[in-house]
């Protein structure tokens, strides 16, 4: 099983559902947060930075509709998602958990993530 974290807002890229660390990029870069929310924040995001691997195939053209999905059993990343999601719903943004078997073609694989372009029947889904 794979694990996505969203909110409503559509990723121009993707044309996905906004992946929830988007999201809190933009919402620190952005937002009016108190000096603890900020903090908060910004630990999540580095935390992020520093232990999960950006793939280099989400920057290539062809790829630039892949979609990342958590694998059920990355139990850190997932750990520190629940935390940036309290921070985001503090700010009342509103997130999803979606859950598939099958998020599409794989294009990259790593212990914690997949990246996958979704079939056509399911690009407006995720």
């Amino acid at each position: 099983m794979y694990l996505r974290f969203t909110i409503l807002r559509k990723d121009e890229d993707s044309h996905a559902r906004q992946g929830v660390l988007v999201a809190g990029h933009l919402l620190r870069d952005e937002g009016d947060l108190d000096s603890y929310e900020y903090t908060s924040l910004c630990t999540s995001l580095a935390w992020f930075n520093k232990y999960l691997r950006v793939p280099a195939i989400l920057n290539e053209q062809e790829s630039e509709r892949g979609i990342s999905w958590f694998k059920s059993d990355a139990r850190s990343p997932i750990d520190q998602m629940w935390n940036l999601i309290a921070i985001l719903r503090v700010q009342g943004v509103e997130f999803n958990l979606l859950k598939t078997d099958n998020p599409g073609t794989i294009v990259y694989e790593d212990k914690w993530q997949v990246v996958a372009k979704p079939a056509r029947k399911d690009r407006g889904r995720w």
